[in-house]
């Protein structure tokens, strides 16, 4: 939810927002919030190469894998900007399940070209926190870059409800600071 709110904020300002959905179900939600909230929800995965590409249906983290059992269509940002005619691009926030490097990669022309700010999830993989760093900055050197951590809400992923009723009943809430909702900042 709080990526819709991210793209519904943006989209407040004026700039024309694109959300890429490889999941079925997951698309028909975003759909639905893009017709509301006035962007563009494409059902389509983000990579480097253009390619058909199985996956798992995991909710909010599907995953491509080579057996999984539904089929998705992946893009790139260069490709989907050239075939959709953008005149720039100037923000780039992604959390795509371990994939972000791949997604880089096939951004790295528009990202030459204007080098947009950038939000990118650093926590699928514990090598993320310097390989996505590092593969930005030798693609573009003036980049700057933070990291900042957020406390992620696992109310709705591993908590039981014995462990729920545990943690009312000495009033400590859900949201766990841990290494899951680190992000890089690119700007």
């Amino acid at each position: 939810m709080k990526d819709f709110l991210t793209m519904v904020k943006i989209s407040s300002l004026g700039a024309k927002v694109y959300a890429f959905e490889m999941d079925k179900k997951n698309y028909e939600v975003c759909k639905s919030k893009a017709e509301q909230y006035g962007f563009v929800a494409e059902n389509m995965g983000l990579s480097n190469v253009e390619a058909d590409a199985h996956y798992n249906s995991g909710g909010t983290g599907s995953c491509k894998l080579d057996h999984g059992s539904e089929v998705a269509h992946f893009i790139s940002i260069d490709a989907y900007v050239e075939r959709a005619n953008l005149p720039r691009v100037d923000y780039i926030k992604l959390d795509v399940e371990g994939a972000e490097r791949d997604v880089l990669e096939g951004a790295a022309a528009s990202i030459l070209k204007w080098k947009p700010k950038m939000a990118i999830s650093a926590y699928h993989r514990p090598y993320d926190l310097w390989d996505l760093r590092e593969y930005v900055s030798a693609l573009c050197p003036s980049y700057r870059f933070e990291f900042r951590h957020y406390p992620i809400d696992v109310t709705d992923y591993w908590l039981s409800e014995q462990d729920k009723a545990l943690l009312n009943e000495y009033g400590l809430g859900y949201k766990i600071p841990t290494s899951c909702e680190t992000v890089l900042y690119c700007y």
